[in-house]
């Protein structure tokens, strides 16, 4: 995506089924001759594959980089997706950043008490900071998961008051969990109290709107934490070119504010030449936040597709602006049901990495992540 004082860039990128190793050698060895090629800076960078795989594929992905002269980027976030395929390397996202001569932007490490937290994009007037593998494994004894969750948000929000920036600022966060399903409750509890302190609250009343960030919170880990984030802040004080607001609902969904969780259904970023539309992670749920069509997961599938499609169409957007994103599905079987009815609707190709993963709800068999951008150049 070309802008007039930088380029952006969402990469995505697949290993072909049966591949196994060899998968991971040519993917990031692709990857580094881009970057290199481009001269990107990474903004942020997500691995999918089996933890017992996971110094392996760390270990490629450091050895392309090197070939090729490139430093390896501390700010990956290396996510147990165990990848439909059923191999061990389930597929890399991108997020980067190539600003053009002159144009006054830069790219800085972000560190804290001697530890890589995240990547800072500054502009002449504008700042965006990602924060990657946020836990709440710190600060001192052996906490439960609901402890842990509040530690995480604690880490987080001083990550970010260290750059000047606060929870009001955040536009996306992703929220992974080693055991979802066993205390999504007691998350939300833990979630709400934070950003009710943090000036965030859901809408009083009705017809009003709650301005939460986007989000995605799903089964994933990285260690041995029961929860890590990833969060994306743009500061608003400094961002004279950005329009930032969330999408609260859609024609096909309501605010999830009204069944307790607190995320917005989308967050546009407005520039003035294209904009981007962060995707919560989305599911079949209807209008009154109730599950539909439980254990048929190709009717989930449609759904879901439909309710991106009514998140993107106030914006000018469709289903083939998507540039990134991550389809979760239940099982292999759900996985391969979803691609199945991607060819019957004769859907655009979709960029997205595959992982087998709970969803939030037990009934719920997949849910949906992606990023679109969508060009006012016509």
């Amino acid at each position: 995506m070309d802008h007039r004082d930088h380029t952006e860039w969402y990469l995505t990128g697949r290993p072909a089924l049966g591949s196994a190793g060899e998968g991971a050698t040519r993917l990031f060895a692709a990857l580094a001759e881009v970057i290199a090629e481009h001269g990107i800076s990474v903004l942020s960078e997500r691995v999918y594959a089996l933890r017992s795989a996971r110094e392996e594929v760390l270990q490629l992905r450091a050895k392309a980089l090197s070939a090729k002269g490139l430093a390896s980027q501390a700010t990956v976030t290396f996510l147990q997706g165990t990848p439909a395929s059923g191999e061990a390397f389930g597929g890399v996202q991108l997020w980067g950043v190539t600003p053009r001569a002159g144009a006054g932007q830069r790219v800085e490490t972000i560190e804290r008490d001697g530890q890589v937290l995240g990547r800072e994009w500054i502009g002449p007037d504008f700042r965006q900071l990602v924060l990657t593998s946020i836990d709440g494994l710190g600060g001192g004894a052996p906490a439960d998961a609901p402890e842990q969750a509040r530690r995480m948000f604690e880490r987080a929000g001083a990550a970010l008051a260290a750059r000047g920036y606060s929870f009001r600022e955040v536009a996306r966060t992703w929220i992974y969990f080693a055991r979802l399903l066993d205390w999504y409750g007691d998350f939300n509890a833990v979630r709400n109290a934070h950003y009710a302190a943090a000036g965030l609250s859901r809408a009083a009343a009705p017809g009003s709107v709650s301005t939460f960030p986007a989000s995605t919170g799903i089964q994933a880990q990285s260690a041995s934490e029961e929860c890590l984030m990833d969060v994306l802040a743009i500061d608003r004080g400094h961002a004279n070119r950005i329009a930032v607001r969330p999408v609260a609902e859609s024609g096909r969904q309501g605010q999830a504010a009204a069944y307790g969780s607190a995320f917005s259904r989308a967050m546009v970023i407005d520039w003035a030449e294209y904009k981007i539309i962060h995707v919560s992670g989305t599911a079949s749920i209807d209008p009154r936040g109730h599950s539909t069509h439980p254990g048929d997961a190709a009717a989930q599938f449609r759904d879901t597709l439909a309710s991106i499609d009514a998140l993107l169409e106030p914006e000018g957007a469709g289903l083939s602006n998507l540039c990134q994103g991550t389809l979760f599905a239940k099982s292999a079987a759900v996985a391969a049901t979803c691609r199945d009815v991607a060819r019957e609707l004769g859907s655009p190709a979709l960029p997205f990495v595959e992982v087998i993963a709970d969803v939030c709800r037990p009934e719920l068999l997949v849910e949906i992540e992606a990023v679109a951008i969508v060009s006012r150049r016509g």
